[in-house]
């Protein structure tokens, strides 16, 4: 099976971006056997350090969206794997996450954070359109407006993803705020990499997958993206082992 891991600016030089896509890979390679993993990223070198496929960064780093399409289509999941963007970069990764469904490819969230704050960028009037809007009293209407924007679009697409799981209770509850409370909670994914008595798993990936909740979550999303008698077995055993 073949999944692509996105949604994030990668390899534009955040080390807990890349901590957050080797902590997913590793889970994923871990849960799965044998799973094909492709990474929409900015530094190819990503294919060698962690013995993935790469793709252009779709979305970020001046990388258009076209061909995501084509690309997305060749794979049987898509995930948006982490960080803040439900706060930071929203329309960027729901736009992914609607052109992968739109091509028939099963869509997950996994490891998302939204904090309590939208980025200013896209959230707040600027320039001479704030001058304007503050000089008529607008500008708070403005800016409910777009939030209002967001909520309707969270709406329109996560409800349509095989499962949404976010990194903390705390996003969970913002993200109930815009309308959509259908979302577990899981972990952020660069956490597991912290464990120091972690050994490598087969193939020279760390085992990520030590945690109980996260090892259940984790099989969620495996056991959704493949039903395969690996992934069941694998299920089996996790659960017997938690």
């Amino acid at each position: 099976m073949k999944i692509l891991l996105g949604g994030i600016p990668l390899g534009c030089d955040n080390i807990g971006d890349e901590a957050i896509l080797a902590g997913v890979a590793g889970m994923l390679k871990e849960s799965v056997p044998g799973v094909g993993l492709t990474v929409a990223t900015a530094d190819r070198d990503t294919a060698r350090l962690l013995g993935v496929n790469v793709v252009p960064p779709y979305g970020f780093a001046g990388v258009p969206l076209d061909g995501f399409a084509e690309t997305v289509r060749s794979h049987d999941a898509y995930v948006w794997c982490g960080a803040t963007g439900l706060s930071d970069y929203p329309h960027v990764a729901l736009d992914l996450l609607e052109i992968a469904q739109t091509e028939g490819v099963k869509t997950f969230v996994w490891g998302v954070g939204m904090d309590d704050e939208l980025n200013p960028v896209f959230f707040k009037a600027h320039g001479r359109r704030r001058i304007l809007l503050k000089l008529f009293g607008l500008a708070g209407a403005y800016e409910r407006s777009l939030r209002s924007r967001l909520a309707k679009r969270i709406s329109s697409v996560l409800p349509r993803c095989a499962g949404v799981w976010l990194r903390d209770p705390q996003s969970a509850a913002m993200l109930a705020k815009t309308g959509f409370a259908g979302a577990g909670v899981a972990a952020d994914s660069a956490i597991l990499l912290a464990r120091g008595r972690t050994r490598p798993a087969p193939g020279g990936h760390p085992r990520v997958c030590s945690s109980p909740q996260v090892r259940a979550c984790a099989l969620r999303l495996a056991g959704s993206c493949w039903q395969s008698p690996t992934a069941r077995n694998t299920a089996r055993h996790w659960q017997n082992t938690a």
